[in-house]
């Protein structure tokens, strides 16, 4: 099993959740599967079946006790399985939608070798983007613990084979995904975006404060990160850049950008209506 439909009206019919759908959904393809069953019974537990889904374990554990609640499922021990109540409601839905094909299909138990007609490859045509991210989060969480326990270790391996039943290649869709994001590298000032281009610097800080002087600003900070040996990401540089500023403008030192001759004299010229005495 690879997906869940959640078939709405059917939903709505047993009045639960969609955890508590997608929960009585697992255990109803994997009571009929002889690979996660005994004796019509699913043996999964419920650690790796939130693991699968990507929920916490007391999650599913509130579901199931719903579930059983509103005798939806029955419960013996580690194994459990739907009650007739599951069924009756497709049942009911379906007369009112005789034409889906949907409810129809979810209410099937698959047979072991259903899984051969969603082989990784047609999988990955379906899910280009989607694929396989709750499975890749669940096993580096379980990676990172760095635990010998014994138990987790079972539920562990257990877990992998239920993903690998599921023909997801867990493996090498993490290292796919470790490549895509790349880490955001530390620089000095001087070798970030921001110190690179003065053209950047003026554009991004412009508007904090319009007089000040940035060519100043520029060589203040680079040379700060250079003699403290500061180095930061592009975003960190731009929290050190308004400290900066807005610290010498709090202060009234603002150091100001000054006017070109041009301007001074065109300043101390009189303009044509200025009366000359």
């Amino acid at each position: 099993m690879i997906y869940t439909t959640i078939i709405h009206p059917v939903r709505i019919e047993l009045d639960i959740t969609p955890y508590e759908y997608m929960l009585a959904d697992i255990i109803f393809r994997s009571q009929g599967n002889p690979a996660y069953s005994v004796n019509g019974w699913c043996t999964i537990n419920f650690n790796v079946i939130a693991n699968f889904i990507g929920v916490s374990k007391r999650t599913i554990m509130n579901a199931a006790k719903n579930l059983k609640k509103l005798d939806i499922l029955k419960m013996e021990g580690n194994k459990k399985r739907v009650t007739k109540k599951w069924h009756e409601a497709f049942t009911k839905v379906q007369k009112l939608h005789p034409k889906s094909a949907d409810i129809a299909l979810s209410n099937t138990n698959p047979s072991p070798t259903d899984s051969a007609s969603f082989s990784p490859q047609k999988v990955q045509k379906l899910h280009l983007k989607g694929a396989n991210v709750a499975h890749i989060n669940r096993r580096n969480r379980i990676k990172s613990n760095n635990t010998s326990s014994p138990k987790v270790e079972e539920a562990s391996k257990e877990e992998e084979h239920f993903l690998e039943y599921s023909n997801f290649d867990v493996t090498n869709q993490a290292q796919d995904e470790k490549k895509k994001v790349a880490p955001k590298k530390k620089r000095q000032f001087a070798e970030s975006h921001w110190g690179v281009s003065l053209d950047s610097f003026m554009e991004k800080f412009s508007t904090i404060a319009p007089q000040a002087d940035f060519p100043y600003y520029h060589n203040r900070i680079k040379t700060w990160s250079a003699e403290k040996q500061v180095s930061l990401t592009d975003e960190g540089w731009i929290s050190v850049v308004q400290r900066f500023i807005k610290s010498d403008q709090s202060k009234g030192q603002l150091i100001k950008s000054q006017p070109s001759t041009e301007q001074v004299a065109t300043e101390g010229m009189p303009s044509h209506n200025t009366k000359i005495f």
